[in-house]
Order: structure tokens, then C-alpha cells, then sequence
């Protein structure tokens, strides 16, 4: 018996809507199948001694998660049930609103990131924060803010309100990658 799992990279949680594949040494396809947030047990079907390649070939991105990398193994010969792990990493964002000569954070901008369509075209409010609620460093200056989790697509990150001195800054669009870096 073989128990593969599918989890999310920071705990053990089983992940479901990952598109998975085991394949046999020779490459050929010996299982198939979408992670339903439960393992996949698969019992008799492998062969003890051989080594398999598990391999993701789509990830749930629209809960902010990236394919992971392939897992090859050998099946043991003991008797027990044997575990295989694929983890999936997640999007991370960082926001960063600057001064444009000294370039360091500043407070009280408030900020919206909406999610777009192909044209560039608002389609859901995402996420909204003020510059400096996410705390301060060591020496007294706004954090910067972090998104994690956040689907593949395309946003638009907007100013509402810029802080006491500074011009609105124009909107920006930008566009998160099935990656796991910053």
C-alpha cells in the first residue's frame, strides 16, 4: 500500500483540486487523478522495488497555490503502508509605498488591489489597507505590507488617498505568476 498526500508547504493540511499523475520508470501514466482533500491510496497497483515519479500537472491556483515539484520514489517490500508527500507552495506579495527620493516607507496611503480582467478592467476589490497599519520596524518606519495566498491573475493596485504631502500615485498593474518567490 501506498498513501500519497497533498499538502500545503507551511502544515499538514491535504489540499484538494491538484491535478496529479504517478508515472512508472518508463514514463508511462499508472494512476491519474484530482486531489479531493483526503490521501490517495493506492493498494496493489504498484510494483515493490520499482520507482515512481508523482508529478503535478495543475495546481489549485485559485486558492493562491503553484505546482510543486515532482517526487520520485520506491516502493518498499516491509509490509507497512507507505507515505509519499508532494507540497504545495503558495504566492507571496510584497507592497511597498515609498517616498520616491528618500525611499522609505511612508503612512497613510490608503490602498486598494482589485483583481482585472484581460483588459485591464476592475473586477473585484481584493484587498484594502492603510500604509503604516502593518506596524514598524526597528527604526520607527511602516512596515511594508505582505499578501499571501493570492490567486494567478491580473490586478490593479490603486492609491485612494494619498498621505498629507504626497500626490496620488497612478494606478499600477501588475500580475501574479504561478510562483512560490517573493
Amino acid at each position: 500500500k501506498v498513501e500519497i498526500s497533498k499538502y500545503d508547504v507551511t502544515n499538514e493540511k491535504e489540499l484538494a483540486g491538484a491535478h496529479l499523475i504517478l508515472k512508472d520508470s518508463e514514463g508511462t501514466i499508472v494512476a491519474d487523478w484530482i486531489s479531493n482533500g483526503t490521501p490517495k491510496v493506492l493498494e496493489g497497483e504498484l510494483i515493490a522495488g520499482e520507482e515512481y515519479t508523482l508529478v503535478e500537472t495543475y495546481a489549485p491556483t485559485n486558492d493562491g497555490y503553484v505546482k510543486s515539484n515532482s517526487v520520485k520514489f520506491r516502493v518498499e517490500n516491509d509490509g507497512h503502508i507507505q507515505s509519499v508527500v508532494m507540497q504545495d507552495d503558495f504566492t507571496k506579495l510584497q507592497i511597498s509605498k515609498a517616498d520616491i527620493t528618500t525611499k522609505e516607507e511612508i503612512e497613510g496611503a490608503m490602498l486598494e488591489i482589485w483583481s482585472t480582467d484581460k483588459n485591464g478592467k476592475k473586477l473585484k476589490l481584493v484587498e484594502k489597507w492603510t500604509t503604516g497599519q502593518d506596524g514598524y520596524d526597528k527604526d520607527g518606519k511602516p512596515k511594508r505590507h505582505y499578501i499571501d495566498y493570492l490567486p494567478t491573475g491580473t490586478y490593479v493596485l490603486i492609491e485612494k488617498v494619498a498621505p498629507e504631502g504626497y500626490l496620488l500615485a497612478e494606478d499600477i498593474h501588475f500580475t501574479i505568476e504561478e510562483t512560490g518567490l517573493l
